[in-house]
């Protein structure tokens, strides 16, 4: 996720044409991890505020970075953060 120009976690990321990938971000408290198929990849502690979390929903697309080119599939948004399991 990106907090104006600031990107809170990251990891690098080659994603297989044709394969399905499942990606996610947790927030706890200030912890933020990124997962990748299933397994933590990168994790960051960021105290950092959001801006706009009254803006609209955008997913497959972030402000100066670009458009996601593939398919998006059972897209979920969890109000609590989910146990890795």
């Amino acid at each position: 996720p990106v907090s104006g120009s600031r990107i809170i976690v990251s990891a690098l990321f080659a994603p297989v044409p044709g394969r399905f990938h499942h990606l996610a971000v947790t927030r706890n408290a200030s912890t933020w991890t990124l997962f990748i198929d299933g397994l933590p990849v990168a994790s960051n502690i960021s105290t950092l505020s959001l801006p706009e979390v009254a803006a609209p929903l955008t997913i497959g697309q972030v402000e100066g970075i670009g458009h996601f080119h593939g398919r998006l599939d059972e897209i979920a948004i969890h109000q609590t953060a989910l146990a890795a399991e």
